[in-house]
């Protein structure tokens, strides 16, 4: 074999597929692989990448002339990993750990993809990856491979927006799906699982502030204040996006708030919230227009947030 030239080779490679077929004879059957061995491990790239076209589709081809393709440059292992139906699921999860995320997307192309195979893939590729197996409508997902796509590229709206799409979303995911995508997306999944608008539209707002919240992460006292005072002339400094704050622990950020909603000044807010006195609190509460049901709830938050930080105040930033 050797001694011919490379595109000889490589049309007996493209020729090889035309000799396969179900009851070949034990000595053609040694013939045909020894002969498709020898250009699998053929130096010209050529030659390799017209055996992987030429045997991918045969389901009897031997796993060690499959495993050499498929851990082949690009150009070989992406053509013969779309379409060979050799491997088992636990053997293509063991490809796709060693491979470069180009032949990963070539794995979640495959029609009839595994959910074991996809949600592996979800877990071990890039986005290119994750895009691939969204937009394959016959790669089979299931919650843990949604779940993992979501919090793995959860800014990558685009690839939401694609995952929104598809027609076997559980419920639960549909529901996580409505807090992180646009407009159209969610009342396209409010039609499809019968949610009530008002129901997506909690949803949609309880995401909103978490993103804003995000946001609230300041080093002195006058950007958080600045933030505060902008939120609020906005009509988003809602007592909800109040207690959201000190539930999540951020209280410079809650203080501010409580200072532009009350006119009062952040210093006098860190002094009354921080003494822990629940008549004070309560009378702060109050004046900021919090509902009284929560003053004592406040009072306990921002006691936690000092027991989480060891008994240590969190830092003021009015003194920054």
């Amino acid at each position: 074999m050797s001694e011919l030239q490379p595109e000889k080779r490589a049309e007996v490679a493209q020729k090889l597929s035309g000799k396969l077929k179900t009851g070949m004879t034990p000595l053609e059957c040694e013939l045909i692989w020894a002969i498709a061995r020898q250009l699998a491990e053929d130096a010209v790239e050529a030659v390799r990448a017209a055996l992987a076209e030429s045997v991918g589709k045969c389901a009897f081809l031997p796993k060690d002339i499959g495993y050499t393709l498929a851990h082949d440059l690009e150009s070989v292992a992406i053509p013969f990993l779309k379409v060979t139906e050799i491997f088992s699921e636990d053997e293509l999860i063991e490809i796709a750990g060693d491979v470069s995320d180009a032949v990963r997307v070539a794995i979640a192309e495959r029609q009839g993809l595994q959910a074991k195979v996809s949600n592996h893939l979800a877990t071990v590729g890039n986005l290119e990856v994750a895009h691939a197996l969204v937009q394959n409508e016959t790669a089979a997902l299931d919650d843990h491979g949604f779940t993992t796509i979501t919090k793995r590229f959860e800014s990558n709206q685009n690839l939401l927006e694609c995952l929104a799409k598809r027609a076997d979303l559980s419920p639960r995911i549909a529901m996580g799906l409505i807090k992180k995508v646009s407009k159209t997306a969610r009342e396209q999944l409010e039609t499809r699982y019968g949610m009530s608008p008002d129901f997506v539209n909690v949803l949609a707002q309880e995401a909103e502030n978490h993103a804003l919240l995000d946001l609230a992460e300041f080093k002195t006292a006058a950007e958080a204040m600045q933030y505060a005072t902008d939120l609020n002339k906005k009509g988003e400094l809602t007592h909800t996006f109040c207690l959201m704050a000190i539930r999540g622990g951020n209280l410079p950020f809650f203080e501010a708030a409580i200072a532009v909603r009350t006119g009062t000044s952040v210093q006098n807010v860190e002094l009354i919230l921080r003494e822990g006195n629940t008549q004070a609190t309560s009378l702060l509460c109050a004046k900021a227009r919090l509902p009284s049901m929560l003053h004592r709830e406040i009072v306990e938050k921002v006691r936690d947030v000092i027991e989480a930080n060891n008994g240590v105040q969190p830092q003021s930033l009015s003194n920054s």
